[in-house]
């Protein structure tokens, strides 16, 4: 069996041993993980990761709504300039967050990555806490493909990133929900991504198979086959 690990913080991990972590989690079936940025600081470890093992990471670039105090000039035009240069990147993770300050420049920022995304033909990797009311206005806007990550269990939530083709990035925030095994029946198998949200919510890309057996138990599908689903859900979300 074959995963993808779509939403992981590689350069994040305090071990400093990415090396390790991907070849633990490449013997667990974990063939690629898309290391996600949240800030510019993120940028170059993540090319770095990319350049030494480009058939392990597929790197997403952007600024996370935490982060938009943060900015600097031009930051949008560097953030372009590391999109042409990594043609296999996504967009992410950038979003709105309502239990943070600054929501108008969260959204300025978000519809930046947004235009960046329509422009130059990449997945957006969206984080949307508390922003249920605050995405109203951008769902006719977001590209073709985009993931709504780290989804946590709102159904009215669930029904408008389906109704509008959206993945959903299933992780602890669902798994963890005591609806889970409802809210994941009504997701269609083929937009369901796996994240792990290593290192801040798992221990690393190598517990997903993990988190699919928990997925497929609740589901009631064979792993196998909902592996190989879900797996071909991510192959077509990065290309």
């Amino acid at each position: 069996m074959q995963f993808i690990d779509t939403h992981t913080h590689l350069q994040d991990d305090k071990s400093s041993n990415a090396t390790e972590i991907i070849r633990k989690a490449y013997m667990a079936g974990c063939q690629k993980m898309i290391c996600v940025s949240a800030k510019e600081d993120d940028w170059e470890k993540i090319a770095e990761f990319t350049n030494v093992l480009p058939e392990n990471i597929v790197p997403a670039f952007a600024i996370h709504p935490w982060y938009v105090s943060e900015l600097n000039d031009n930051w949008s035009e560097r953030l372009a300039m590391m999109l042409q240069k990594f043609p296999q990147a996504l967009i992410g993770e950038c979003g709105l967050d309502g239990l943070k300050p600054n929501v108008e420049k969260q959204k300025q920022v978000f519809a930046e990555h947004i235009r960046l995304a329509e422009e130059l033909k990449r997945p957006l990797i969206i984080h949307a806490v508390k922003a249920v009311a605050l995405i109203e206005e951008y769902w006719d806007k977001l590209p073709q493909k985009f993931v709504i990550h780290g989804y946590n269990g709102k159904v009215e939530f669930l029904k408008k990133i389906i109704q509008k083709g959206g993945y959903i990035g299933v992780g602890n925030g669902l798994l963890r929900h005591p609806q889970a095994q409802e809210l994941l029946s009504f997701i269609p198998l083929t937009k369901i991504l796996c994240e792990t949200d290593a290192p801040f919510q798992r221990e690393g890309s190598w517990q997903i198979k993990e988190m699919m057996e928990k997925i497929s138990n609740l589901l009631k599908i064979p792993l196998e086959q909902l592996s190989s689903q879900v797996y071909q859900n991510s192959l077509e979300f990065i290309k």
